[in-house]
């Protein structure tokens, strides 16, 4: 350790040489207080919000307390515990964070928000015990669970018992704010408590905290070991002492405990460092000097059976010391009549001193102090003890003692892949006993009977060795125990552990192969083949060469394709094509080329248009290869728009951010005219183009890591370029490469586009409104315009998931979809949010159905692998909700979003020539899970079934074909302050306006999210692309009549009713429209045309952050539109005075919009809520 610090601290004493031991444990430990200190600062600012979420800001200034113990082992917890606290001269501000087991992410919390009777051990807990001052007369206990429910009592300080009819002044919030942890504030008001102590420095109240777990399993994980030996309840003395100190005072913030974190140096030193760190902040103006003591004890083995933790001997020793008397416990006779010398022997002949600290660490006004002590990792159970004082008054401002263990084990996790890969993953967890030259052997034991054994070597690097047992003779409904272990390089075994498992019975849910009905479901037409080497399919025509490439591509009537696409493979003989087997459902082609190196191309084209192609190079001997590049050459008129997905396929290096809009925005971002492999590019328009598709970069060689694809413009044209090859590699084996292309428009977008939801809340909200009030809700919405009712239907114990857990929720949602149905609506429900770990099938079949490496999801789900069982699982909820419930439809959140995936049992993991781990996007098997929910909802339960995606990145028309309609936006809402700051115009357009690709999509933008822009004002960007947005029930119920063009205001209905009636018209889009023209230039244009009915409505919007004032003049002639109608306002319904052949003067605020039509009334709803900008309409 050094002796100066850079960074605002400054060792300026050395009270006791570093690199010397401390002195015994037996001898020392008088001088450290048994119970903990913490110097609570006050609030510096403004009072946190106490909604639950423990905001790093809103705590920064607050003390920070880290190290609960877990009393059934007697170390610190594996799953921590953080406290926060500061005060007012009104209350103390209690804020704290639980950590939950990776797997069990979701506390159980049955008691909703608010004050219960008695709710100790029934939920997830946290309990606080509160004592304010020596003369309160009494002290408190508070009990709060996850999502705000509590209960609380009072207990005298003198005496015994307790009054549970007391209830307190609590102001309580809590959240499943984290991935794995949950968060609570909690406002404790001093007024509320009888003759205690206030809230000033020089003050001192008692506090205890303990985390109370019942899930995964019952535990007492405490930060002051308040029920400890001898404690004789809530009036136990095992508690903290709340130092309240005064402004400008230390925050001290603890950081870190046990294994730490390695620093540049201690990596550069190859050290594994074990200790504490401390962080303590200097608020004030002036400097201040800290005394730092600590010191580090350690036990080299573990505890044997019988032996007492750390805190069990303490407090032994404590009450010995108090009464002068040996132990007297008939119940625990091991440790009767044990004397205060015995005891100290056996803590110091168990702890051995290893390092120590006592300096004075001076900080800078303003600045931290770094406060750590740290050893080299060691195993053994480690006690760690310190202490902070003020060197100007002599206070403690910190103190505690934590012990915690790093012990030689073989931890194990099973996963078991019972139903499609027959195997049992074991995971040994190796990190603190593995050597070079080790192996773990794992083997399956039925009724005493190995069934199958597996050997792997062990990297004590990587930390944990995985093996895979055989499962194909594990019996339905028998226990499995798995032996796992750790042999020496010399065969001789160092460590064992075992754990079991029951093989449940095979789900009926599995291998029902819904959705696999080889039909083209309506919304699609079948594939015609016109010759040899044509198909023809909704819109689009392909027309392949010899390579078994597409020479030709026609979409709406137009050629995409300004050259035939080719494979460019330098000295290839032109291959021969050869139709293949054609149904309505594909058609296929093959090619075959060369004699040494031999190229066979696979091309299938599926009734959506997707073309699927699989290369295949063969050589017959070692064959070198310098370049292997396909070419996709569009013409250059449709090749204005692009959009590209996540990049890379490396964990390391991957980026899930992908870009769009206009192509030259790629060529800004990309110069050179390269970019990393990306698993989907779209080249195209506004109305029609292609996307290419492909999983990952396996088995490409690339001189460039980051230069994979290539956009290249040429006259007329602008290629789109994959390099799969561009360094020259020696070819031994065969290599087989796959990708796909999907042409739009994939399908006749109308249907969806009819299909305009209204959110709702949960089960329990709907309760709460009650059915007949919400059929009336219902009924209100299906009049301003809304086709479907959409609702969470999971309790917040199993979000996002394809069932209903709980009887009364199933006839309560069964009644909610028969009420949308009596009001002329369909129902679907929100779900498809990973795989969550409270179903009941979770650790048994649910973990099969998981992405590796795992992610979590939050609210209490992992993210799923869509080539697994869970397609199976997920499509049989969904026959559930449908043929039980009377549900229409679904909707999905985030489940069709290709992740970067390595799961190693379906080939998805792999390295490149450096080791480095790469995965897939597995862009096939989500297609193939899509087309089934569609084919299930539209053919197999009902024709007219209802598909609903929700993703927040770039299109993927490869998968949305295959649903009705979409959602998105996520990904722009945090991008700009302006309108154009958050995207251009052709960014909205190649992102969100899909419709015209065959994806009907709204766009997500709620006036909730405090966004720089409001809704009224993105209204200009979506309004100008035909795109709605969507609709909460909320909202139509308190803006239903609401009217203008204000910032504020909220015309949900109004919008939609108007759309609604132009709902057969022409789009006219502002990119090709030649009807409406605006001078002076600033404001941009898009109609609707119901030539038939000689009606137009027209959108006019402002993007800009300055207002624009000019004319309107219209083509009438050309619309059908008799010269002499009178344009009219038609978001008032009121007339302009100004015919259809006459200019219309209009003046349109900064990023705003107007509506107009022609021919076309549509009355206000009344009582009409305008917001006054109707005054403003005509412009003299």
């Amino acid at each position: 350790m050094t002796a100066s610090f850079r960074c605002g601290w400054l060792v300026v004493a050395l009270l006791a040489p570093l690199a010397a031991a401390p002195p015994p444990l037996g001898e020392a430990l008088g001088q450290w207080p048994r119970q903990p200190v913490i110097g609570v600062p006050p609030l510096v600012g403004a009072a946190p919000s106490i909604d639950g979420h423990v905001n790093y800001q809103e705590w920064v200034n607050a003390a920070h307390v880290i190290g609960f113990t877990d009393l059934d082992t007697g170390t610190a917890a594996v799953y921590p515990v953080h406290l926060y606290l500061t005060y007012d001269q009104e209350a103390l501000y209690l804020a704290w964070v639980v950590y939950r087991p990776p797997l069990q992410p979701t506390p159980k919390a049955t008691f909703e928000a608010g004050p219960h009777e008695h709710i100790w051990w029934k939920d997830d807990n946290v309990e606080v015990v509160l004592e304010p001052g020596r003369d309160a007369g009494y002290g408190y206990a508070f009990a709060g669970n996850s999502i705000g429910g509590f209960s609380d009592l009072r207990y005298p300080l003198k005496g015994s018992g307790s009054d549970g009819s007391w209830s307190g002044q609590w102001l309580y919030r809590a959240t499943r704010a984290g991935l794995d942890n949950w968060h609570a504030e909690l406002r404790v008001p001093v007024a509320q408590f009888a003759n205690a102590a206030p809230l000033q420095p020089g003050s001192a109240w008692n506090l205890g905290v303990m985390n109370q777990p019942i899930t995964p399993r019952k535990a007492m994980i405490d930060w002051t070991m308040l029920w400890g030996f001898g404690s004789p309840g809530y009036a136990s003395p095992n508690k903290a002492t709340l130092a309240f100190l005064g402004p400008n005072s230390p925050v001290v913030r603890a950081s870190e405990l046990g294994r730490l974190r390695p620093t540049a140096k201690d990596t550069e030193a190859g050290v594994q460092p074990a200790g504490l760190r401390i962080i303590v902040n200097n608020p004030g103006s002036q400097a201040q000097a800290l005394r730092w003591q600590a010191a580090i004890y350690r036990y080299p083995g573990k505890r044997e059976p019988g032996m007492l933790a750390f805190y069990e001997l303490w407090d032994r020793l404590l009450s010995v010391q108090a009464s002068g008397q040996p132990l007297r416990d008939p119940k625990d006779p091991t440790q009767a009549f044990r004397t205060a010398a015995d005891l100290l022997a056996e803590l110091g002949q168990r702890y051995q001193p290893v390092a120590e600290a006592d300096y004075v660490v001076k900080m800078e006004a303003g600045k931290p102090g770094y406060f750590p002590l740290q050893t080299p990792l060691e195993r053994g159970e480690h006690l760690v003890v310190w202490r902070i004082t003020d060197t100007s008054t002599g206070q403690t401002v910190a103190a505690q003692a934590v012990p915690f263990s790093i012990l030689p084990s073989l931890d194990l996790q099973l996963r078991p892949y019972f139903l499609t890969h027959r195997k049992l993953r074991v995971e040994a967890d190796v990190r603190e006993v593995a050597q070079r030259g080790d192996q773990v052997t794992a083997a399956l034991a039925i009724n005493g009977e190995v069934v199958a054994e597996a050997t792997v070597g062990v990297d004590p690097a990587i930390g944990s060795a995985v093996s895979y047992l055989d499962t194909t003779r594990w019996p339905e409904g028998q226990e499995g125990r798995v032996i796992a272990r750790l042999l020496g390089a010399d065969g001789q075994e160092r460590e064992r552990n075992e754990a079991t498992l029951t093989r449940p019975p095979t789900p009926d849910w599995f291998g029902r192969n819904l959705g696999r009905s080889a039909v083209v479901p309506p919304g699609f037409e079948p594939v015609r083949k016109l010759d040899e080497r044509t198909v023809a399919l909704w819109q689009r025509q392909y027309r392949f060469g010899e390579q078994a490439l597409p020479t030709s591509i026609i979409s709406r009537g137009t050629e995409l394709l300004a050259r035939p696409m080719r494979l460019h493979l330098p000295g290839l003989p032109t291959g021969t094509l050869r139709a293949l087997e054609a149904d309505q459902r594909d058609a296929r082609f093959e090619s075959t080329a060369g004699d040494a190196l031999r190229l066979t191309t696979q091309s299938a084209v599926h009734y959506d248009g997707c073309l699927r192609v699989d290369l295949t190079l063969t050589p017959r001997q070692p064959t070198p290869l310098e370049s292997l590049v396909l070419e996709i050459p569009l013409v250059e008129r449709y090749a204005t728009l692009f959009t590209h997905n996540s990049t890379g396929t490396d964990f390391g290096t991957s980026v899930a951010d992908g870009l769009g809009g206009a192509l030259g925005n790629w060529f800004a971002r990309y110069p050179n005219g390269r970019m990393p492999f990306t698993f989907g590019f779209f080249l195209g328009s506004y109305d029609r183009g292609l996307q290419w598709f492909c999983e990952s970069d396996r088995g490409w060689c690339n001189r460039v890591e980051q230069q994979k694809i290539e956009l290249r413009r040429g006259p007329g044209e602008v290629a789109l370029r994959i390099h799969f090859i561009d360094r020259p590699v020696t070819l031994s084996e065969p290599l087989r490469l796959n990708f796909g292309l999907m042409v739009t428009p994939v399908r006749d977008a109308t249907p969806g586009r009819k299909l305009l939801p209204v959110a709702f809340g949960g089960p329990d909200e709907l309760r709460r409104f009650g059915l007949p009030a919400l059929e009336d809700w219902f009924g209100l919405a299906a009049r301003r315009g809304a086709t479907v009712v959409s609702s969470y239907m999971n309790d917040p114990d199993h979000f996002g998931q394809p069932r209903l857990y709980h009887q009364p929720d199933r006839e309560l949602m069964k009644s909610v979809a028969e009420a949308a149905h009596r009001q002329g609506l369909k129902y679907r429900p929100y779900s498809g949010w990973g795989v969550h770990t409270n179903i009941p099938e979770f650790q048994t079949f649910g973990l099969e159905m998981l992405k590796e490496p795992l992610r979590n999801a939050g609210w209490g789900s992992y993210w799923h692998n869509p080539a697994s069982t869970f397609a199976d699982w997920w499509l049989d909820g969904v026959r559930q909700l449908v043929t039980e419930q009377g549900f229409d439809g679904i909707y999905l959140d985030g489940t069709f979003y290709p992740e970067l995936t390595a799961n190693e049992l379906d080939g998805f993991a792999w390295s490149d020539a450096q080791g480095r781990r790469h995965g897939i996007y597995p862009c096939w098997a989500i297609r193939d899970f899509s087309e089934r929910l569609y084919v299930l909802l539209h053919h197999e339960l009902r024709p007219d079934g209802m598909v609903d995606l929700h993703d927040g990145r770039e299109p993927l028309h490869f998968v949305t074909g295959f649903a009705d309609t979409s959602t998105s936006g996520e990904y722009h809402l945090s991008r700009g302050k302006t309108i154009l700051e958050v995207f251009s115009p052709e960014e909205f357009a190649a992102y969100y306006m899909t419709h015209l690709h065959g994806s009907a999509r709204r766009f997500i933008w709620w006036n909730w999210m405090k966004l720089p822009i409001s809704f009224n004002e993105m209204q200009a960007m979506a309004l100008l692309h035909d795109t709605p947005l969507p609709l909460g029930g909320g909202m139509i119920k308190l803006y239903g009549t609401e009217v203008g063009y204000g910032v504020p205001s909220q015309p949900w209905s109004r919008l939609r009713l108007l759309r609604n009636a132009f709902a057969e018209s022409e789009f006219l889009p502002y990119w090709e429209q030649t009807a409406v023209k605006l001078s002076p230039a600033g404001a941009m244009a898009s109609g609707w045309l119901d030539r038939r009915g000689g009606r137009l409505m027209v959108v006019v919007s402002n993007l800009h952050t300055t207002p624009w004032k000019g004319e309107l003049r219209l083509d009438a002639a050309g619309c059908g539109i008799a010269p002499e109608t009178i344009w009219a306002d038609a978001m008032f319904d009121q007339p302009l005075g100004r015919k259809a052949a006459e200019a219309l003067p209009l003046a349109i605020e900064p990023q705003r919009y107007r509506l107009l039509y022609l021919n076309a009334r549509l009355p206000l709803e009344e009582p009409a809520k305008r917001d006054g900008t109707e005054a403003a309409l005509s412009v003299p």
